[in-house]
């Protein structure tokens, strides 16, 4: 009865008008309001009339709308992150990744081991799981107001270092499975090196000579260019295979300074912001509802639970030993260990690739989409419910 198109547009009709009613619920429980459209899509998915949804959630247009979506919400992350305390908790950033990495993947190996698959495929996959999906949790960070506080940078920091993991089990899949030219990890370092050159050009030149060009800084204009430059970054970081998140958010740094200067009464953001929580962000978080299906969570129960388990003991067991360390309440290691869980990441490549493959079987799919259902089902709204509980604890620790 439509077309392509404009069934796309009555689906995103559908999708923006619950959102917005949904908001309204989720106001008095003081709920992010972008949680609204992963409700939404949910909702869509189990429905079993609205089983024609999938086809157009999965549709290229659909796809970029969302990517844009997640690129401008790490974008305005990016603005909002605190420089100094990102550079403070680097070491502790790093402590925790590698910890993460090193307890999640041993856990689910030993899971793995005892439910009898093979070492190699153990490995892989649990280390697959060990990644963070910190482009679902810093959005939700940011409306909550407390991207700058030390729990998010920890949070934040550990899933960026480990998109580097994500691109090696990816790597290690397409070698496994003949397809070595799928993922290129010699380029990563090439990669990292070019983003840098390309922030120190921005930060030094580019943006400076722009700042003395402009004789009258108007919002709209200042609003383009900051679109512009989170798209070249965006595009360099996803070329080198670097992922999305690492060239939006470095492209909000590199900014700071900018519109610090030009944006004093926060005008751009606002505009920004706008755009990206009333606009392409409920796209992206639309699609990870649609991402999430009902049959991932019966199938294999049990394997799924003790994943589920794994996961959430080797994200707090690295955040407790760092948390003692730098005398961090109590409070804050929950909330960084609940943030560190989540799912739904790049992970779930590789996953995908064994499983197309015939390497692993069903059960073993099944269940690591169950736990980034699980996750992500549970975990975002458990975060922003203590996040609102224990802001004094994290703002002021």
């Amino acid at each position: 009865m439509f077309g392509d198109d404009l069934a796309l547009m009555v689906l995103l009709v559908f999708m923006f008008g619950a959102s917005y009613l949904l908001h309204f619920l989720l106001d008095r429980f003081h709920l992010p309001s972008l949680l609204a459209p992963l409700l939404v899509g949910l909702m869509f998915r189990f429905i079993p009339q609205a089983s024609w949804v999938g086809i157009y959630a999965s549709s290229d247009e659909l796809g970029v709308l969302s990517r844009l979506g997640i690129m401008l919400l790490i974008f305005l992350v990016g603005v909002r992150i605190d420089v100094d305390e990102f550079k403070r908790q680097s070491l502790n950033m790093i402590s925790i990744a590698i910890l993460n990495i090193l307890f999640s993947t041993l856990i689910g190996m030993f899971v793995l081991l005892c439910y009898g698959y093979p070492v190699l495929i153990s490995a892989l996959i649990s280390s697959a799981l060990a990644t963070v999906a910190e482009a679902t949790i810093a959005p939700i960070l940011d409306e909550l107001d407390v991207i700058r506080s030390r729990s998010a940078n920890l949070i934040l920091g550990p899933g960026i270092l480990d998109d580097v993991l994500e691109i090696a089990t990816a790597s290690i899949a397409s070698v496994m499975i003949g397809g070595r030219g799928a993922f290129n990890s010699s380029m990563i370092f090439i990669g990292i090196v070019v983003l840098f050159a390309l922030a120190t050009l921005f930060h030094r030149l580019i943006l400076p000579t722009l700042a003395s060009l402009e004789v009258e800084a108007r919002s709209y204009s200042l609003t383009m260019l900051m679109i512009v430059v989170a798209l070249i970054f965006t595009v360099i970081s996803e070329y080198f295979s670097l992922g999305l998140l690492l060239g939006a958010v470095t492209a909000g740094i590199v900014f700071q300074r900018f519109i610090s200067k030009f944006d004093g009464n926060g005008e751009c953001i606002k505009l920004l912001r706008a755009l990206a929580y009333g606009f392409l962000g409920p796209i992206f978080f639309f699609t990870i509802g649609l991402s999430i299906t009902p049959e991932s969570i019966v199938k294999s129960a049990m394997l799924t639970l003790w994943l589920v388990l794994a996961n959430f003991a080797g994200k707090f067991a690295s955040t407790m030993i760092v948390g003692f360390h730098v005398k961090m309440n109590w409070k804050e290691v929950v909330i960084v260990g609940m943030g560190l869980s989540a799912k739904f990441s790049m992970g779930i490549i590789p996953a995908q690739m064994l499983y197309s493959a015939g390497l692993i079987d069903e059960a073993l799919f099944t269940s690591y989409v169950g736990v980034s259902t699980i996750t992500t089902i549970t975990i975002p709204f458990t975060l922003s419910y203590i996040v609102k509980r224990w802001r004094e604890n994290i703002i002021n620790p």
